[in-house]
């Protein structure tokens, strides 16, 4: 492979679009999307923009994928105009969650067709993914990580090599994942309690912060886009819900009894049944606010 790889991209949508922005002054840098319009702005900064996965696999060296789901990732790497189809591409490098399953079932595919394939899914969403400073979770063939190390050291600035063997990546974002979206529902529901029994959202969020109770939800999430109502979009609840199915299916395949997630899943279902799906999943709590007849605010300063 030339010193200069050639650098494709594939998903142009919230995180993706964030991801080959930082790519795009460093190389020459391919795009394709499902959606031409996705395309437009980087024809804008100089990048060829590909019609399919095959063109894409023809034209790069190595391919980066940040896709919504396991069906899509699946259809992009297998499909009759997939990355697998044409000759071309020596590294593949999913960027999605699509769960260990999925990866080890890619990788076996691509190394039969001389193709590396490298899992390494993202946590951090769209503000991290714009400054570069997502946590990558990498695991695949050793030489094929060194090879795309300094690529995703553009997209984030915490790069860990969980193993060698494919979807160990996937694991560990799928156990990152439900972590976070228990301790969401978890903190939501504390909240709401607090607000119904007449306290303020700033006072429990410092004390909270200050105290055992503090996590990613309360550091990041109540500050930027609960306490002022915001909402902006970070990451959808349907693509958490999806990622909390996904843990709760290896988990049972693992033999392994998961409650939490179980009833987190619920409430997930719940909140994309009425309407919440692409909505950041802060906002969910206006579930439990409508319930309780109480909201989440803080005083006027």
């Amino acid at each position: 492979m030339s010193s200069s790889p050639r650098v494709g991209f594939l998903g142009l949508g919230n995180m993706g679009a964030q991801m080959a922005r930082r790519l795009a002054p460093h190389f020459d840098l391919a795009v394709a999307d499902s959606n031409p319009n996705a395309c437009a702005p980087f024809a804008e900064l100089g990048c060829r923009t590909l019609a399919s996965a095959a063109q894409m696999s023809a034209a790069t060296d190595i391919v980066l994928m940040s896709l919504p789901t396991p069906a899509v990732v699946q259809a992009v790497c297998r499909g009759e105009a997939g990355l697998f189809s044409a000759p071309g591409a020596k590294i593949v490098v999913d960027l999605s969650t699509t769960g260990p399953a999925t990866s080890r079932m890619l990788a076996e595919e691509a190394a039969e067709r001389g193709i590396a394939f490298v899992d390494a899914p993202v946590s951090g969403g769209v503000p991290a993914a714009r400054s570069g400073g997502l946590s990558i979770m990498m695991s695949g063939p050793p030489e094929a990580i060194e090879t795309v190390r300094p690529i995703l050291a553009l997209l984030g600035s915490r790069l860990f090599t969980i193993g060698d063997r494919a979807g160990l990546g996937q694991a560990m974002k799928l156990v990152n994942n439900v972590i976070v979206a228990c301790t969401a529902v978890a903190t939501f529901e504390g909240l709401v309690l607090g607000a119904k029994m007449g306290l303020d959202g700033k006072t429990m969020t410092d004390v909270l912060n200050s105290s055992s109770g503090r996590s990613f939800i309360t550091q990041d999430k109540l500050p930027k886009s609960l306490l002022d109502r915001s909402f902006p979009p970070g990451f959808a609840t349907a693509l958490l819900l999806k990622d909390v199915r996904l843990c709760i299916s290896e988990a049972e395949q693992a033999g392994v009894a998961l409650h939490l997630p179980e009833t987190t899943r619920h409430f997930l279902e719940e909140a994309v049944a009425e309407g919440y799906g692409e909505e950041d999943y802060a906002r969910t709590i206006e579930l439990l606010e409508r319930a309780a007849g109480a909201q989440v605010r803080s005083a006027p300063s």
